[in-house]
């Protein structure tokens, strides 16, 4: 217990700042401010873009309401749902189809920040010479434009003509494209009278409300340096908000690896999921603070969103799988489904596969947030699948093989097979596997055969036969007598007869079928049920124990090879044992 403090104490550092918000915002009395005017004269009208001039119009008239609620109050709690509606309103005037989702509120704001200082630099011309409504309906359809340019910057206005925005006239997707090069070529001219000045430093770098504004105003000179364009205080936090959560996600992985090592599957498996879950809430909190409070721009802020977006998708995913691991452990951990069965593995491998296609339809749902097409990506695998599937013919083969392995059921966990390597070995399935099956061999060897090996093999399946088929063969004595040779033939049948386990049908066999080199052949056979293969070697070694005893008793001596060398001279006579050598 001693072991959650440090983990509690964390989790409250990291909500400090909410809490205290919240506590300002209740002792705080509330107060009429002029933003509030704003919203009920001005801002909730609604934008109007059914010709260039309502669409530039509208563009100009929500950036300058957002100017001036950010110069005078700031980002705060209290205005937060103003700005946002604000944006959307700016948003409402872009062409931000070919944006990313997740991007298009902090893309799209920036271009029209940026837009806003270049027409604040150029000007415009005057409003009549701007296209209205009534001007376009004047005009036949074939007559009509399809777009209006500011002079000779890249600020186009085009009429939409699919899609769910079709019919409005919006600042174009090229606009986007090029507006940050023009931007730094026209920044260093002057601003025209009567437009919003230094919009983009407001904009860029007002912090969040978790950010209290006046210290980032008290801030040394240095802190408002560029680098990358961000801000040294938008880097420091940046990077020390990372390093702070790294560090908290490092301890929750320790500490939960340490509780559940000792643990069962299913128990250990789902407390290893709150770490992922851990990671998905950080992140959330991660790329909501650097985007909404320290206010990361252009390439630094794309990164960061893309690849917290990953990590969101990836440990989504890694739930996900975990999650269809936890769910095969608990329906093999029924009574109802033996742990070492086929039923078991393909329970396995059945979730495994779910939980693989799941968590793929996630990664594809969710990379579309980010910018990346699923019918590109599935193009993509597509052409990919094709090259890996001729790269990797053996692995896909072992897949379908598994699954015929699982379906057909030539044996499961635990059966005696013969080993598919023409020896005859033979060993127990330990293990059905969705690329190989794994045999522990008799000597304790562990062997992984492929399964496409198995599917196209003749496998003997000693487990599945009703009885198993024992064979024997007794060598004698040429000495043994004909009454001896037909006693120990008596002998050996009743001692068959007679061993438990042994089957009566078909009935046990013992004959003397040939004349060894050596000694007289006796063989016999017997079958033993049930088909276990310990037991019928227990037996077989009562039966061979019981003939040898028998034996002893009878007298009767078993062969051994054996030869006989006769030497003789030329007169009968046998030669000396020591011949002198020839002189």
């Amino acid at each position: 217990m001693r072991s959650l403090f440090p983990l509690v104490g964390i989790i409250l550092v990291m909500a400090m700042p909410c809490l205290a918000q919240e506590g300002r915002d209740m002792v705080e009395e509330p107060s009429a401010d002029p933003a509030q005017q704003l919203v009920n004269s001005e801002a909730l009208r609604n934008t109007s873009t059914e010709s260039p001039r309502d669409t530039i119009e509208s563009l100009l008239e929500s950036m300058e309401q957002f100017h001036d609620v950010l110069s005078t109050e700031g980002r705060t709690k209290d205005n937060s749902a103003l700005l946002l509606w604000l944006e959307d309103r700016v948003l409402a005037c872009l062409d931000l189809q070919q944006v990313a989702p997740a991007l298009k509120r902090d893309l799209g704001m920036s271009m029209a920040v940026r837009v806003y200082e270049v027409i604040a630099r150029v000007s415009l011309p005057p409003i009549e010479d701007i296209p209205d409504k009534e001007f376009l309906r004047s005009l036949s359809p074939d007559d009509r434009p399809t777009f209006w340019r500011l002079g000779d910057t890249p600020i186009e206005i085009i009429h939409i003509t699919e899609g769910h925005n079709k019919g409005r006239w919006l600042v174009s997707d090229y606009t986007r494209q090029e507006m940050l090069d023009y931007y730094n070529l026209v920044k260093v001219l002057p601003y025209q009278p009567d437009y919003r000045q230094e919009f983009t430093r407001l904009y860029h770098f007002t912090p969040g409300w978790m950010l209290p504004g006046t210290i980032v105003k008290q801030l040394p000179e240095w802190a408002g340096y560029h680098f990358f364009e961000q801000t040294i205080w938008q880097w420091t936090l940046f990077l020390g908000s990372v390093g702070i959560s790294i560090i908290v996600l490092s301890y929750i992985f320790s500490y939960f690896r340490r509780i559940t090592e000792e643990m069962d599957v299913v128990s250990g498996r789902l407390l290893r999921m709150i770490p992922m879950l851990a990671i998905i809430v950080v992140d959330l909190f991660l790329d909501h603070f650097l985007d909404e409070h320290v206010y990361l721009t252009g390439e630094v802020l794309w990164i960061t969103t893309v690849v917290f977006s990953f990590i969101r998708i990836f440990a989504a995913m890694a739930i996900v799988i975990s999650l269809g691991t936890v769910i095969s452990a608990a329906i093999i951990n029924t009574p109802r489904i033996k742990t070492r069965s086929i039923d078991a593995a393909m329970i396995r491998i059945s979730c495994k596969t779910v939980a693989i296609f799941v968590a793929s339809a996630i990664f594809l749902m969710h990379a579309a947030e980010i910018g990346f097409s699923p019918a590109a990506l599935l193009t993509g695998a597509g052409i990919t699948g094709i090259a890996l599937a001729l790269a990797a013919q053996d692995t896909i083969k072992n897949f379908f093989a598994s699954i015929v392995l699982l379906t057909e059921r030539p044996f499961q966990l635990a059966d005696v097979v013969t080993m598919p390597d023409g020896q005859n070995t033979k060993g127990f399935i330990e293990d059905i596997g969705i690329r190989s099956t794994r045999i522990r061999l008799f000597d304790g060897t562990l062997v992984t055969v492929p399964n496409e090996q198995l599917v196209r093999s003749q496998i003997e399946n000693v487990s599945q036969r009703p009885s198993i088929r024992s064979n024997g063969e007794l060598r004698l004595t040429y000495e043994t007598s004909p009454q001896k040779l037909e006693e120990a033939l008596q002998i050996v049948h009743e001692i068959l007869v007679s061993q438990e386990g042994v089957a009566e049908d078909p009935e046990p066999q013992a004959y003397f079928v040939d004349f060894g080199e050596f000694a007289f052949v006796i063989r016999f056979s017997y079958w033993y049920s049930p088909a276990d293969w310990h037991k019928s070697r227990i037996a077989a070694q009562q039966i061979n124990l019981e003939i040898v005893r028998r034996f002893a008793d009878a007298g009767i001596k078993f062969g051994f090879p054996r030869r006989t060398v006769a030497f003789s001279s030329e007169t009968g006579d046998p030669p000396p044992v020591n011949p002198s050598p020839a002189t």
